[in-house]
């Protein structure tokens, strides 16, 4: 069961990666890209942790659960108000 679930991790960790990777790229917002990643690294996490609970371990997923909130904290504090607005409502069209 260990080897599963550590293969899993590792799955769910390549899985987060491009995931990331594609928010970012759809969004062009660093922040929605990183915030995918940190969750799907959170639950990589998490099987690790399922698998072989130790206090290394559960240190683990703690720090990146912090280091996640303070992160994304720091950028959405950052970040200039209209960054995300898209004008999906603004008309483009002269008439």
């Amino acid at each position: 069961m260990k080897a599963l679930l550590d293969s899993a991790a590792l799955v769910v960790t390549a899985a987060g990666l491009l995931a990331g990777l594609g928010a970012f790229l759809a969004s062009r917002s660093p922040t929605a890209g990183l915030g995918v990643f940190l969750e799907m690294a959170l639950a990589a996490g998490l099987l690790r942790l399922a698998a072989d609970p130790s206090p290394r371990r559960a240190a683990t997923a703690a720090g990146l659960l912090v280091v996640r909130r303070l992160l994304l904290l720091g950028l959405r504090v950052r970040q200039p108000a209209g960054i995300l607005d898209t004008g999906a409502g603004a008309s483009t069209s002269k008439s």
